[in-house]
């Protein structure tokens, strides 16, 4: 303290353009910071014990700069500043994050705050800010894992502040620049079906749902997603196939209906070959409702209209017989989904082909219960 007061009155007794004047002001902000360094050396006690930075070290360290923006200066503003993250006060730290880039932008600490401040804004929760410093990272790091991290981690960011278009093109800007590892390119793949399925852009959610559903990486995650891509491109095969209505001609609408029923099984053929549980119930359920639909609308296709009444009856049984196969092997592939039971697998596709059996054979499926009437009478 004494030594401070001696250069303070020593520095303002001299001129401004004296040559010893650069030097009193250094002795006089080294006397400050050796203030806080004895500061420092007797911190202040959590309530659990811990030993943290004590206001009076950070006051210090903070009021160096007012005789002057030095080398001093920054030095001690950059300690204050991991001080106030170690303390947490995230709203102080970011304040003297911005003012010490606002001072010292060429310093050889500025870049190290742009990590610091990802931290803070997190803190914050501030993401859209937080993305900002990870993009900076991402671009001018020398460290290349620091880069591909950071922008990985930015498009997170961007995605978590509501920012798609941001986040989409941090995603996609990863996807071409980090093929590995796989697994995390997987990831951003798999976050590009999200954002364009929020953002109503089916083409596009397409494109990275085929690129997803074609990935041969072997790991668990990689064939789960794989799997979630080729069961949503299968569930668009089926959409597909249900809308198609049988019409007169019949030979020529059944033979459209009949292409389109051909891609949806290969499609979810596909998906039963990956073996993740999760969609084998769902692909198989599917199946079977394909056949069941076939069925269904040839039964309840449109009659020519020219027909008498033994010619109509002759028709409708043709109808059958065409009709009959489809509905056997629907109930055959139901019967095997809820086989699944046995396994310890009762999800809502098993339940789905509870309920449609229950339709198909419900003199099996769809018995009533039977109540067990009970009497505390004697006998």
């Amino acid at each position: 303290m004494a030594a401070e007061e001696a250069y303070t009155r020593a520095l303002n007794i001299q001129p401004k353009d004296s040559h010893l004047r650069e030097d009193t002001r250094k002795q006089l902000q080294l006397s400050i910071y050796r203030q806080a360094e004895l500061a420092l050396a007797q911190p202040a006690l959590t309530e659990d014990g811990r030993e943290i930075p004590s206001e009076e070290a950070l006051r210090h360290l903070l009021r160096i700069r007012e005789s002057g923006r030095s080398e001093i200066a920054a030095t001690a503003q950059y300690d204050a500043i991991n001080y106030l993250m170690e303390l947490q006060h995230w709203q102080r730290a970011s304040a003297e994050l911005a003012d010490f880039r606002s001072f010292y932008p060429a310093h050889q600490l500025a870049p190290t705050l742009a990590a610091k401040a990802v931290v803070i804004f997190e803190a914050l929760k501030m993401p859209a800010a937080a993305a900002g410093e990870l993009l900076q990272l991402a671009q001018n790091d020398p460290d290349r894992e620091v880069r591909r991290q950071s922008l990985f981690l930015a498009a997170e960011s961007l995605q978590k502040a509501g920012e798609h278009q941001g986040a989409i093109e941090s995603y996609r800007n990863y996807n071409k620049l980090w093929p590995k590892p796989v697994e995390q390119r997987l990831e951003a793949q798999y976050q590009l079906v999200q954002l364009y399925g929020q953002t109503n852009q089916p083409n596009k959610q397409n494109y990275w749902l085929q690129q997803l559903a074609k990935n041969s990486e072997k790991s668990p995650r990689g064939r789960y997603l794989s799997a979630y891509s080729q069961s949503a491109l299968a569930e668009q095969s089926y959409e597909k196939f249900a809308s198609l209505k049988l019409h007169l001609p019949l030979k020529t609408s059944l033979a459209n209906k009949k292409r389109a029923m051909k891609t949806t099984v290969a499609d979810y053929r596909k998906v039963l070959e990956l073996e993740i549980a999760e969609f084998t119930t769902q692909a198989n359920f599917r199946l079977a409702e394909v056949y069941r639909q076939l069925s269904h609308d040839l039964m309840e296709s449109q009659r020519p209209k020219n027909l008498n009444d033994l010619e109509l009856e002759q028709y409708e049984i043709l109808l059958e017989e065409q009709a009959f196969p489809f509905e056997e092997k629907a109930i055959e592939l139901h019967q095997a989904n809820i086989q699944r039971t046995s396994d310890g697998i009762y999800d809502d596709w098993v339940k789905r082909s509870f309920a449609s059996l229950g339709e198909l054979l419900p003199a099996r499926y769809k018995k009533p219960e039977a109540t067990l009437e009970w009497s505390h009478a004697l006998h």
